[in-house]
C-alpha cells in the first residue's frame, strides 16, 4: 500500500506580485453600446420587466465600466417606461460616461448612463467616443 505524505505546503495561490498590484485607475472615458433589453427580461413576470430592465441596465454597465456607482439619466427612465411597465422596449442604445466624483479627493469615479435614439439597430457596435479635446491632441500630436 502506498502511504501519502503529510502535506505540510500551502495549496498553490496566485503569487503575491498578482495580489499586490495596483489597479490602473479609471479615466474618464464615454462608450456608446447596444443591449437588449429583450433577452434581459423575456423570462420576467409581465409587471415587473420594466423594472428589471434598469436593473439589468445598471448591472451591464458595472461589469462594463468597472465601476459600482451609476447614474441613470431621466430621459432614459423615460424611455425605458414609455411604452408602460409590461412592454420596454426591445433594444436601446446607450451612452456611457464614466466621471470623477466631485469633491472627492480619492478618485472614486461614478457611471452616467443616457440614451441615443436610432433609427435602425443593424451594424452599429460599441465603440468608445473621442471627447473634442482628445482630436484636438490627437491632431496636435500628428503634426
Amino acid at each position: 500500500k502506498k502511504t501519502m505524505a503529510p502535506k505540510t505546503e500551502k495549496p498553490q495561490t496566485r503569487n503575491n506580485a498578482f495580489l499586490r498590484r495596483k489597479k490602473k485607475a479609471p479615466k474618464d472615458v464615454t462608450i456608446e453600446t447596444t443591449f437588449n433589453i429583450g433577452r434581459a427580461v423575456k423570462k420576467e413576470t409581465r409587471l415587473k420587466k420594466a423594472p428589471k430592465a434598469i436593473r439589468e441596465i445598471k448591472r451591464l454597465v458595472r461589469k462594463t465600466m468597472g465601476c459600482s456607482t451609476v447614474v441613470i439619466d431621466a430621459g432614459l427612465n423615460k424611455y425605458v417606461w414609455h411604452q408602460g411597465i409590461a412592454n420596454p422596449p426591445r433594444r436601446i442604445r446607450l451612452v456611457l460616461t464614466r466621471k470623477p466624483l466631485e469633491e472627492d479627493k480619492l478618485g472614486r469615479y461614478y457611471v452616467h448612463v443616457s440614451h441615443v435614439v436610432v433609427s435602425s439597430f443593424k451594424g452599429l457596435k460599441s465603440k468608445r467616443v473621442v471627447a473634442e479635446e482628445e482630436e484636438k491632441e490627437e491632431e496636435k500630436t500628428q503634426e
